[in-house]
């Protein structure tokens, strides 16, 4: 079930684009319209910049006659985009809450298809149902908002790289190459977080069985009778302990992982913002330049960290998709009935 490495990352990247098919098969209208809408939203940050930088020379030229056309395109762009955020949330809510609908008909239907009980009685299959139970509710809304997020900030980071390469065609690129490394690790603490969550299942399993012992109506006479209360408390513990074991180990493997990819990631915009300053000094750029390269440094680098951070979350939702597909195959054909043997003739 679970994939490390380069074919992980290919059989995430089927699962997001099957995620991506099946929602636009469930609902294409809404899927046009949210789409149009993250371009737009994409665009916005760029167009804000352009506009800085066109005020800023022409108050330092001492040019006014386009200052109010120019006030006034920053006072739309700025409402455009508060008027997108809500939009775009309220249709990503509606599209995740049918994708959830969708998935979970999905797993009732393949549940209902399994014949006998070998399947049922194997023990990793409810490791992997209890992962599907605890994150049915939420890892496939999850996904839509992951990947809705993703291409809204790859709309914009393609869009400031392409200002940023009218005047420094190596900028972009060096940006780009610090954020890789950043994204590499971020995608690699994500598949390690999901197996963290598959590796603590069983023990999972085990705290909620105890819990509804402890607290279903259907065992309060045993539970009272013979004073179990004591025993269910410490074997939860131990369980919690195990489990908060392992997440505190990812946790902090997280962090040590995190901090050369982030110490190249922001190197790089440091080289960049450096130059310019210089460049700036040198007399190379208007006043107006300087604040569009200088802003589009800052945003770049701002979004290239939030799409890698997005991606590893896509990474990891895509993780329970494809756990859920795994759950949801044909059943594996139960075990021929042992044929009868004829009783002996005395």
């Amino acid at each position: 079930m679970d994939r490390h490495g380069a074919p992980g990352l290919r059989a995430s990247t089927h699962t997001v684009l099957r995620a991506a098919v099946l929602l636009g098969r469930a609902d294409p209208l809404r899927v046009t319209v949210l789409t149009t809408l993250l371009l737009l939203e994409g665009l916005l940050p760029v167009a804000l910049i352009q506009i800085n930088k066109l005020l800023v020379d022409d108050l330092a030229a001492a040019r006014y006659a386009a200052l109010t056309s120019l006030v006034l395109a920053w006072v739309a762009v700025q409402l455009l985009g508060a008027l997108l955020a809500p939009t775009v949330q309220a249709l990503q809510g509606d599209l995740a809450e049918r994708f959830a609908a969708l998935v979970n008909e999905r797993i009732i239907e393949k549940s209902a298809s399994l014949l006998g009980l070998d399947v049922v009685e194997d023990e990793s299959f409810h490791d992997d149902l209890e992962v599907l139970q605890s994150g049915a509710s939420s890892r496939p809304l999850n996904l839509i908002v992951n990947l809705v997020y993703s291409v809204r900030d790859a709309v914009t980071l393609g869009a400031l790289a392409l200002l940023l390469a009218g005047y420094a065609a190596w900028m972009p690129l060096l940006l780009l190459a610090g954020a890789f490394p950043y994204a590499r690790a971020m995608i690699s603490l994500r598949e390690a977080s999901w197996r963290a969550v598959l590796g603590r299942s069983r023990e999972a399993r085990a705290m909620n069985y105890l819990a509804g012992v402890a607290l279903k109506h259907e065992h309060a006479q045993e539970t009272r009778l013979y004073g179990l209360f004591g025993w269910l408390r410490s074997r939860y513990r131990e369980h919690f302990s195990r489990v908060h074991r392992l997440m505190r180990r990812t946790r902090w493997a997280e962090v040590a992982r995190l901090l050369l990819p982030s110490l190249f990631f922001f190197g790089t915009a440091g080289l960049a913002f450096g130059w310019t300053v210089r460049a700036a000094a040198a007399g190379a750029y208007s006043l107006g330049t300087v604040v569009l390269v200088l802003q589009s440094i800052a945003r770049m680098q701002r979004t290239s960290q939030d799409l890698t951070t997005w991606v590893g979350f896509l990474y990891e939702r895509a993780q329970f998709s494809t756990t859920s597909s795994i759950f949801s195959k044909p059943p594996r054909p139960c075990r021929p009935r042992p044929r009868r043997l004829p009783y002996p003739t005395i």
